[in-house]
């Protein structure tokens, strides 16, 4: 049988996954569907997402990551207790689809940024070594 700390971390982690699913606007259908397309692996019916917000089950760390990425949810932030109060008072004054949107910017930045300071450098060594080989 859980401890009672281990009972209110799946609470948390299980409201986390309710409050990014709900501010997209997302059934626990469409969780489900957007899950078993990303990863077959990865893949949880309605009723187990169910008892997973409600706290009620468990889940694997592959699921877990893979929640994260389909609701676009920094890992942490399903793992912490931290709810609204939490974020700055700007982020509050937002409604859960203009948060949603912040939180999808701040990803597609981190993107360009890895993009700009990884993958860049990668493709330029690659061209300049075929330049070179060519001549």
């Amino acid at each position: 049988m859980p401890t009672c700390g281990v009972e209110n971390e799946r609470r948390v982690v299980g409201e986390s996954i309710r409050r990014y699913r709900n501010a997209l606007g997302w059934s626990l259908a469409r969780l489900s569907e957007e899950l078993g397309e990303r990863d077959k692996r990865a893949l949880l019916s309605e009723s187990s997402l169910s008892r997973l917000e409600n706290g009620e089950a468990a889940t694997t760390t592959d699921k877990l990551f893979a929640l994260a990425r389909v609701l676009g949810a920094p890992l942490g932030a399903l793992l912490n207790a931290g709810g609204i109060e939490d974020l700055p008072q700007s982020l509050q004054d937002l409604d859960d689809n203009e948060r949603v949107q912040v939180v999808n910017y701040v990803e597609f930045l981190r993107q360009q940024r890895f993009r700009r300071l990884v993958l860049n450098p990668l493709v330029g060594d690659e061209h300049r070594q075929a330049a070179q080989a060519a001549a």
